[in-house]
């Protein structure tokens, strides 16, 4: 949500892991509401109208779109980690909306003139990992301005604990902090950064 991605345009996630991004980006972009078949605490109240409440979901549900309008990418150099997302996404009933697939970092490419990255990559808690994680920041950054220039409008990561912007050498016209979550305060910074690739990131 906070990436502003419209749903229609591609969209990329170079880092997906167990799949999270893109299959939450397929429900959004399916319109597929949030607990759509889960039973909620409020229709336990006194005054609850099943009457009502089954006219909304089923609003709901004639909404839900058949596919995807975009494309939606997910990658990760770990084959397991792929595996695991084809899973997730065929148990959320999105996988025929997503292209999920083994790939490292340097073999990315623009889906299209227009598009999103959004991800959550590698931010290095453990001792000695920082050295490996500066090269896979600079060959983030490289690979963009070498193949996104035109080609990805905004590229949105996570980042705790250091700079990886900083080495991926990729300048953000606009950032937004989030912080917080349901129980307590996050105690990381996250940082929904958009970067324009239509001028040479320095």
């Amino acid at each position: 949500m906070a990436s502003e991605w419209d749903g229609v345009h591609p969209l990329i996630d170079p880092f997906s892991g167990s799949g999270t991004i893109p299959i939450e980006a397929a429900l959004l972009a399916r319109k597929i509401p949030p607990g759509l078949n889960r039973q909620f605490g409020f229709q336990r109240w006194r005054g609850y109208q099943q009457a009502k409440w089954e006219v909304l979901v089923e609003s709901a549900r004639r909404a839900i779109l058949a596919e995807a309008p975009g494309a939606i990418l997910g990658s990760d150099r770990d084959s397991g980690a792929v595996t695991a997302a084809r899973s997730n996404a065929e148990r959320a009933g999105v996988m025929r909306d997503l292209t999920l697939e083994k790939a490292s970092v340097s073999t990315l490419k623009s889906p299209g003139p227009v598009g999103w990255m959004v991800t959550n990559p590698p931010y290095g808690t453990r001792v000695g990992e920082r050295q490996r994680l500066r090269d896979l920041y600079a060959s983030l950054g490289n690979v963009l301005r070498k193949n996104f220039l035109a080609g990805i409008s905004r590229c949105w990561w996570r980042r705790e604990g250091w700079n990886g912007r900083r080495e991926s050498h990729s300048e953000p016209s606009s950032r937004r902090t989030m912080e917080g979550s349901v129980c307590e305060p996050c105690p990381h910074e996250v940082y929904a950064i958009r970067v324009d690739f239509a001028r040479r990131c320095r």
